[in-house]
């Protein structure tokens, strides 16, 4: 390792040492005169010229170890400083490779979950009303049934991945960023439903709270393991129900649409506000979106770490790892929400007109 100054301290050494060598003998030449080839006829004088060098000598050697040592400390601090930065960028490496391995984790089981919720979608008929009955006829109880059971498992390992997650400090509070940078169909539904006079505590579901989003995905899960047909049959019915005048929206493709029956299938509310209209919220399909559009970013990921690490923030523009949450799932899945997000308004499907209780949707 190259030493600052080294090269200058080993000249002055060198001229300290001809110099005094010198001095020796300029001193020697002028007190001995002519006696300088007889020195032993003189030791007084040669006593006065060591006396005088080996001050002389010894001045220059405490200068020059004072010098040493001073180099010699200031090695010792880059070197600390030096390995003080390594670790710092292990330790943020380490944070970066933790958070990010948790929120990949998340992901692959929130797209496993849409892609079981396709395999369900599909196993169900259409359900028309004028030919519910007879479709219902095709369905085949044992092809369900699989699919079912792949999607319970689905929910509980993505449930297992969440809280995984929140159970990270460094992890969750990222997320948790991430989620209030989003725009979030959640925090949509329940404010439009608190506007339209629904109880705050009945129509809100916080996104960050990640152990309530786990009680309902279990909720779900059980429900529709006791009750497959008929859970089943509900969610296609509320699907439905954006096709129709009432509501007018419609799907701009299948993959939108297996997207809101599966969210249906998890969590879906409908009733009628204070004026009359009807509403149909499918929680399930706002938290699926919510969930993967609050990861967040490398870059978020870095601002984190600046902010909850400050002593060591200059050390995170070593790091070299990236983070793409939109590369983390499939496209099916990616298509799905971003076509979504293209339509508007099928999370929170309202009413255009007031309806009567009972009166079908």
């Amino acid at each position: 390792m190259h030493v600052r100054g080294l090269p200058s301290f080993l000249l002055a050494l060198v001229l300290v040492i001809v110099l005094t060598l010198a001095a020796y003998l300029a001193l020697y030449a002028t007190l001995s005169g002519s006696s300088l080839h007889t020195p032993l006829s003189a030791p007084d004088k040669i006593q006065s010229i060591t006396a005088i060098l080996a001050l002389i000598f010894g001045t220059s050697a405490a200068v020059a170890g004072a010098f040493a040592t001073i180099q010699l400390a200031n090695l010792g601090l880059r070197l600390s400083e030096r390995q003080n930065t390594l670790d710092a960028v292990k330790f943020l490496e380490e944070r970066f490779h933790t958070a990010t391995h948790l929120y990949s984790n998340a992901l692959f089981a929130l797209d496993r979950l849409y892609s079981c919720g396709l395999s369900v979608d599909r196993t169900i008929p259409p359900l028309s009303r004028e030919h519910a009955i007879e479709q219902m006829k095709t369905l085949k109880p044992a092809e369900l049934a699989a699919e079912m059971g792949a999607l319970n498992d689905a929910i509980i390992e993505l449930m297992k991945d969440l809280r995984a997650m929140a159970t990270d400090e460094f992890a969750a509070y990222c997320f948790a960023v991430g989620a209030d940078r989003m725009q979030s169909q959640l925090r949509m539904i329940g404010s439009s439903l608190a506007a339209l006079g629904i109880e705050e505590s009945e129509a809100k579901v916080d996104l960050e709270n990640i152990a309530g989003l786990c009680a309902l995905f279990d909720i779900s899960r059980r429900r529709v393991r006791d009750n497959t047909l008929s859970s089943v049959i509900e969610a296609r019915t509320f699907t439905n129900s954006a096709d129709i005048a009432l509501f007018g929206k419609g799907y701009n493709n299948q993959s939108v649409r297996s997207l809101f029956f599966l969210g249906n299938l998890i969590f879906c509310r409908s009733d009628a506000v204070r004026d009359g209209r009807m509403f149909i919220a499918s929680y399930g399909a706002a938290m699926i979106h919510d969930l993967i559009r609050a990861m967040p970013t490398g870059e978020v990921i870095r601002e984190c770490l600046r902010a909850q690490y400050p002593e060591i923030a200059p050390a995170v523009e070593r790091l070299k790892q990236s983070f793409h949450p939109d590369q983390v799932i499939s496209s099916f899945a990616k298509y799905a929400l971003d076509s979504a997000d293209k339509v508007g308004g099928l999370y929170l499907l309202l009413s255009k007109e007031p309806v009567s209780i009972g009166k079908e949707a």
